[in-house]
């Protein structure tokens, strides 16, 4: 290592490595000691025999010492040269100022000996403060300069612990390591203080191991009674063991806990299939921890060893929840176990964040609507959210009965009624055997035109039209009743996604922030999401598509903002609208919306683009305009890439500057960063809380730039959720960024751009010849659709099989598990049709699955 230009070498020893001598010979420049609960009693043949075991690391072999002492053994271990760490007393090392935000990001002072620290840290719980000051404990003692300190802390990001798993959901979803009784309950109440003042719940997946220490299984079992609202015990590496045992003796630990609700036990035998963890009650607000696994990618039954990982099982719950409405982790023929119940005492639930609509009764529905009641008298009152997919209905819900494709919203009318809706918006009248359904029948549309959007694809008769009318109009008057809500409206041709998702997350910290998941953002989306805003709700955060001319308009009416951004106006759906400046005036109705600028009105336009700087002349709207031009209010200055395409750059201001470091990769995203960054400022944030707001975002919705490193060194970029020439072009430049000057090879691999009509040709055309201009080493074409990419590489200079066409993503993913090799990056971009996505999911083995938002029809 001293060969390779390493100079510190971090170590993890454990009880064992000291206890059995394994480290007798090694000498350390600093020892350190977090904590100590009951684990390894197996080894060990007590606490006291496991702390002793410890503590052989401060029998002088350390030069120095930085020990934790919020706990008794820590204290044990102090003299006079200790430096300690504390969160709750005095110490070498404390914190204070303690800040802590919704998304778990935390920020704190550290005061140490000679010096002071600002840092900010991703993960969230205040047992992670006392090893952040544990940590910086031990730099400061290896002479660590306290900015790269700082920048170090920012930074990290520490697998399967407290490891967020966001693929766009309403609720929060962790995996954790947890596998001893006190790192439970540190997670858990973690998890606890996030929720507690939003109203949600705190659910939890938890196993044990096998052939270790038993006497901590009732123990961890009653600490994950006491801290949630919901515990599903399962099976964690049941090893030798009968895993049936393993969860009784859990089991027998959370009944020790009162509950309202009787516990309850799905007893099956354990087979070669991971042992399932079913998590499928989450709603808006609330936390599910995964715990005991974390990081690892193994389940051991009867001697042998399976693929498994929580965070990947979750993934794929999380990816059929959006798709279907479920979440359940895993479909194995292992067992589970469920203690159910209400809040932990002394804790009850506030309203829901962005899952309850305010209280309307189904009078106020039908007056909002211009309905009428059918086996309802009024009075019957929603208190909770308004759903399409009967799977989500919750007690006092509203269910919408939107005809689909495959099935009919009304013939689900009756289940929702059953699960606890307070009632049903309709086309008709919905018969049934078993009891009236309060229902509001919505008013017939005077015309029934047919309809591309996907919400619509099973219309025949014009009552899905006049269903999503009626909840249209009810989402309004929702939005109405919220004079405090702030609604911010984005489009633009690329972009709009990760912008709303950068948006919302800069605005979270300042109030409560509701914004859609992933693309779902037409004519069901958008008032689906609106009606998720309640009367604490401080920004709405919408995302505006279009398939043609007055949609966004008809969209604002639904919701109208105050704030508007338009990003970019390019060649997407050109197919539809005919040409660029058609495309113009559709987004450009955005910024005509807006209120004018003695009331309100803001519009967020990019000075960079020609055809979006000129809307200025169309909104009564104050314009505040962002980009690198040094006409923009807002801009970027003196921006830099690091070798993995992440920005970084000077975010100035007229109120002042300040340094931001987006965690993303790609360039394109500063553009998109200081739309979320005037949005913030216009909504009271200071400039520098907007930089740091940036620098702790992180890739919310799923399969845009989404890089993941696979076990045998490839990185993967699926950015493959849509395409368009100007997307392709951002994302073909990230991949010549993140080669540049490395071994690696750039592999691109691209599919058909849709709707693009007579430019069709010419764009992919294009961007092939752009692929070699780039230097990008492999060019994969997929698809006939897309083989004038592949001709405009050849003509452009590209020879051999520097490109080639392959005709479906099997033979692409043939092509590159025969060809990667360690350092190599590929890129999958394609429009949705191509679904390039599962070349990406299968080189990183992931689940491949459509979300809902996907199939509900997200538009440009």
């Amino acid at each position: 290592m001293v060969e390779h230009g390493v100079t510190h070498v971090p170590m993890e020893v454990s009880s064992h490595a000291l206890a059995l001598g394994r480290v007798g010979g090694t000498r350390f420049a600093v020892g350190a000691f977090t904590n100590l609960s009951q684990d390894h009693l197996d080894f060990h043949r007590d606490l006291e025999d496991y702390f002793q075991a410890k503590a052989l690391l401060f029998d002088g072999r350390s030069e120095r010492e930085v020990v934790c002492v919020d706990g008794e053994w820590g204290r044990r271990l102090v003299t006079e040269d200790t430096i300690t760490a504390s969160t709750t007393g005095d110490a070498s090392w404390t914190a204070t100022d303690v800040e802590t935000f919704p998304t778990g990001e935390q920020r704190f002072r550290a005061h140490g000996p000679d010096r002071t620290l600002d840092v900010r840290l991703r993960l969230p719980g205040p047992f992670n403060i006392a090893n952040a000051l544990l940590a910086a404990g031990v730099l400061t003692a290896a002479g660590i300069p306290a900015d790269a300190i700082e920048r170090g802390l920012a930074e990290v990001d520490v697998p399967g612990r407290m490891e967020r798993v966001a693929l766009g959901q309403d609720f929060t979803a962790v995996v954790d390591y947890s596998h001893k009784p006190g790192a439970v309950s540190a997670v858990l109440d973690a998890a606890r203080a996030q929720v507690i003042n939003g109203g949600g719940r705190v659910l939890v997946v938890l196993g044990c191991g096998g052939d270790r220490d038993v006497a901590k299984r009732p123990l961890m079992g009653e600490a994950a009674a006491r801290r949630s609202d919901l515990l599903v015990v399962t099976d964690d590496n049941p090893r030798s063991e009968n895993a049936a045992d393993i969860r009784a003796a859990m089991l027998a630990g959370a009944l020790e806990v009162p509950r309202p609700n009787a516990a309850r036990s799905s007893k099956r035998a354990t087979g070669a299939k991971p042992s399932p963890k079913r998590v499928h009650r989450a709603r808006a607000g609330d936390v599910v921890v995964i715990a005991g696994k974390g990081h690892e990618t193994g389940q051991e039954v009867a001697g042998v060893v399976h693929p498994f990982s929580d965070r990947d099982e979750v993934a794929a719950a999380l990816r059929r929840r959006l798709d279907t409405g479920s979440a359940r982790i895993g479909d194995g023929s292992g067992g589970n176990a469920e203690h159910g119940g209400t809040r932990a005492p002394g804790r009850w639930p506030g309203r829901q964040r962005g899952g309850k609509v305010i209280r309307l009764s189904l009078a106020d529905i039908a007056e909002a609507v211009g309905g009428r009641l059918h086996h309802a008298d009024g009075t019957e009152v929603v208190t909770g959210s308004v759903e399409f997919d009967s799977r989500k209905i919750g007690p006092g819900g509203l269910f919408v009965a939107v005809p689909g494709e495959r099935v009919d919203g009304h013939d689900f009318a009756a289940r929702a009624v059953a699960d606890g809706a307070a009632g049903v918006l309709a086309a008709r009248e919905v018969p049934t055997a078993d009891g009236p359904i309060p229902t509001v029948i919505v008013p017939e549309l005077s015309e029934h035109h047919p309809s591309r959007a996907m919400a619509l694809a099973g219309d025949v008769d014009g009552s899905g039209a006049a269903v999503l009318a009626a909840l249209a109009r009810l989402a309004r008057a929702v939005v109405d009743r919220l004079p405090e809500l702030a609604v911010i409206g984005v489009t633009g041709s690329s972009g709009k996604t990760s912008t709303k998702d950068l948006i919302a997350q800069v605005l979270e910290p300042a109030g409560p922030t509701v914004a859609p998941p992933g693309s779902f953002n037409n004519e069901l989306g958008h008032p689906w999401t609106a009606l998720r805003a309640d009367e604490h709700t401080r920004h709405l955060v919408l995302e505006l598509s279009a398939r043609g001319r007055g949609h966004i308009a008809a969209l604002c009416e639904v919701a109208p903002p105050r704030i508007g951004a338009v990003l970019n106006v390019g060649s997407a759906h050109l197919g539809e609208f005919g040409s660029q400046e058609a495309v113009a005036q559709t987004k450009g109705e955005l910024v005509e919306a807006l209120p004018a600028a003695a009331d309100g009105g803001v519009a967020v336009l990019n000075a960079d683009d020609p055809l979006v700087a000129a809307m200025a002349e169309r909104t009564r709207a104050r314009v505040v305009r962002v980009g690198q031009s040094p006409a923009a209010d807002v801009r970027a200055e003196d921006i830099e890439l690091d070798e993995q395409a992440r920005a970084e750059f000077t975010l100035v201001t007229a109120t002042g500057s300040a340094r931001v470091k987006l965690p993303l990769h790609g360039e394109h995203h500063v553009g998109n960063a200081l739309t979320a960054a005037a949005i913030a400022v216009e909504l009271g944030a200071s400039v520098e809380e907007a930089a740091a707001r940036l620098g702790s975002v992180r890739r919310v919705s799923a399969r845009r730039m989404e890089v993941t490193e696979t076990p045998g060194g490839v990185t993967v970029i699926n950015d493959a959720y849509n395409a368009n020439p100007e997307s392709v072009r951002a994302a073909l430049k990230t991949l010549a960024s993140m080669t540049r000057g490395k071994p690696g090879r750039a592999w691109a691999v691209l599919g058909v751009m849709g709707e693009l009509g007579d430019a069709e040709v010419a764009a992919h055309d294009e961007i092939g010849r752009l692929a070699v201009r780039l230097n990008i080493d492999r060019l994969v074409v997929v698809g006939d659709q897309a083989r004038a990419m592949h001709q405009g590489a050849s003509l452009e200079g590209s020879w051999g099989e520097e490109s080639v066409l392959v005709p479906d993503v099997d033979a692409a993913v043939a092509l590159l598990r025969d060809e990667l090799r360690p350092g190599d990056v590929v890129l999958a971009k394609a429009s949705k049709v191509a679904a390039l996505w599962r070349v990406a999911e299968q080189l990183t083995e992931q689940v491949t699955d459509r979300s809902a938002t996907e199939r509900a029809g997200g538009q440009a």
